[in-house]
């Protein structure tokens, strides 16, 4: 998926892997600053209907699990692929300059998610 005009960067992808206790999403961000892997883990069950789907849990240099950020499941509203669902995805840590905010459209080949970077064009650009 690709907005008219604004291009995009595919920074990283998102696997299904069965596990004995279900399916199981994980990933990777690859860029020239960020490089880790996470999981999403399910959030729980919410009233609030923004409330996100999955947290966001990576490990740290000391080997423990950080919840790092949240994912929501989102539907296409238009054009060609309306109807589809994909995942918008903040991270977030201490450690980051600032907070990463990220999609990921499922790739009708891999069946795999392409996690994929936009930078925010200036309104008065």
């Amino acid at each position: 998926y690709q907005a008219k005009g604004f291009p995009m960067s595919t920074i990283g992808r998102i696997q299904r892997r069965a596990t004995k206790g279900g399916d199981l999403l994980e990933g990777y961000i690859s860029t020239l600053i960020y490089n880790f892997r996470f999981k999403l883990v399910a959030a729980p069950t919410s009233a609030n209907p923004n409330a996100p789907k999955y947290h966001i849990v990576t490990r740290n240099n000391a080997g423990i699990d950080v919840v790092i950020g949240a994912a929501w499941v989102k539907t296409i509203k238009r054009g060609e692929k309306e109807g589809d669902e994909f995942l918008t995805l903040t991270f977030d840590d201490p450690s980051f300059p600032k907070s990463l905010n990220v999609a990921a459209f499922k790739n009708s080949d891999t069946g795999d998610y392409d996690v994929v970077f936009r930078r925010r064009q200036d309104s008065g650009a």
